[in-house]
């Protein structure tokens, strides 16, 4: 009997241990990041997370290809720097409705010289690819951080999907695909209505945040994207009639409409993408100016003529996950006067990267905040800009129809 009691002792006194152990992983899990995300070691960036119906891309030099095992076939992906013999592949994924996006994965930065040094970061924590604290003058991206008011989402994510083009109309249908024409004609209350409403199973779409607009380009420039190259410009602007105009997505022929091919869009126009290649993204700079969910609440009449349903979601004075409401000089609510006041506003790609209003953002693009009857924000120029067009860009505007005026959106999948 004692031999037996003290079997028991001994096998319950295992059991606990491997309890307090199992406790240990899990809290560790928990304290480290969403053990359901995955960092690829092989290729020190977070795995693209897909959504139902998200198919993942692959390029075989003539076309996108579906990759059958995307979790287990980490080759249609690699975020590596790019040099004389290699460019970024960053990772390319097709919705049911054909149109494509792409991966931005967490990462910190700093900015350096005209360009930003960048550090990808496990999972959703702040630790390098070795687990690491990262050193003092990075900053994590605000894009990918719980904190809505620095642009942030509701929750620590490991990376959001970004449309690879800018809005497209099809068959009266909002598409990101290459080589449409660009959906423009649209108030930005209406845009950011359609973007919400993208049918997409266990996603949440919407119209790009300044955040995420700025989280985009800091890679861009990185030595991850184009290592300190300003993306070029789409200059194609197709005319309608003697009023009505707009821009093709992918940068169409180059000059005046749409290429013969997709392969042509693409291909031929690949140095007007984040990368310098197919895999990045296009129509940043030039094509339309593109929208951002962003503005300032100075009371102007125009803020609910085009901009309600901005206003309507949520508090109309607070930002949240889908959208920014920075700050404005109540006493002079001019141009200048706002710009200033935003001044420690860190992640979109606005007051790190300009040194004031005019042709003052990086590579000589157009800076110009927003202000009394110009409240919401737009971003990288336009066909219309002979200067000052660029990823850098970014303007005001009444939040109108206009035929200049077009939009993007994001997704985030976790």
């Amino acid at each position: 009997m004692k031999g037996n009691k003290k079997k028991i002792i001994t096998i319950s006194t295992l059991l606990v241990i491997l309890i307090l152990i199992l406790l240990f992983f899990t809290f560790c899990s928990k304290k480290e990041g969403n053990s359901d995300l995955v960092f690829s070691s092989d290729k020190g960036v977070n795995q693209p997370i897909l959504a139902e119906g998200m198919k993942a891309a692959k390029w075989d030099g003539k076309e996108w290809v579906e990759v059958k095992d995307p979790e287990n076939d980490d080759s249609w992906y690699d975020y590596k720097k790019t040099t004389n013999d290699n460019t970024s592949q960053w990772a390319n994924a097709k919705t049911e409705d054909g149109s494509m996006w792409v991966w931005i994965p967490r990462y910190a930065y700093k900015i350096s010289n005209n360009k930003t040094e960048i550090i990808f970061l496990q999972k959703n924590t702040n630790k390098n690819s070795n687990m690491e604290e990262i050193p003092k003058e990075y900053t994590v991206h605000p894009s990918f951080t719980g904190n809505v008011e620095a642009g942030g989402w509701e929750k620590e994510i490991s990376g959001f999907w970004v449309s690879k083009f800018e809005a497209g109309k099809e068959d009266d249908k909002l598409v990101f695909k290459p080589n449409v024409y660009s959906y423009n004609n649209i108030n930005i209350g209406d845009a950011y209505k359609l973007s919400k409403a993208l049918p997409y199973k266990e996603a949440d779409p919407h119209m790009i945040k300044a955040s995420e607009w700025g989280a985009v380009a800091y890679l861009a420039i990185s030595p991850y994207g184009r290592n300190g190259i300003e993306v070029s410009s789409n200059n194609t602007k197709h005319i309608i009639n003697e009023k009505e105009s707009t821009s093709v997505t992918a940068g169409g022929n180059g000059t005046d409409g749409l290429a013969n091919t997709e392969f042509d869009a693409l291909t031929k126009n690949a140095n007007q993408s984040t990368t310098g290649n197919v895999y990045g993204v296009y129509d940043m700079s030039g094509g339309l100016w593109e929208r951002s969910s962003a503005y300032i609440n100075n009371g102007n009449a125009n803020l609910s003529k085009n901009g309600k349903a901005l206003l309507d979601d949520g508090s109309a004075d607070k930002s949240n996950k889908y959208k920014t409401v920075y700050m404005y000089d109540k006493k002079e609510d001019t141009n200048e006067a706002n710009y200033n006041l935003n001044k420690k506003v860190i992640g979109d790609a606005i007051f790190e990267t300009s040194s004031g209003l005019g042709e003052k953002a990086w590579f000589g693009d157009y800076s110009s905040f927003m202000f009394n009857e110009a409240p919401f924000l737009h971003r990288g120029g336009s066909t219309n800009n002979k200067s000052g067009v660029g990823i850098f860009a970014f303007s005001n505007t009444p939040g109108q129809a206009a035929y200049v005026l077009g939009f993007r959106c994001t997704l985030i999948t976790e």
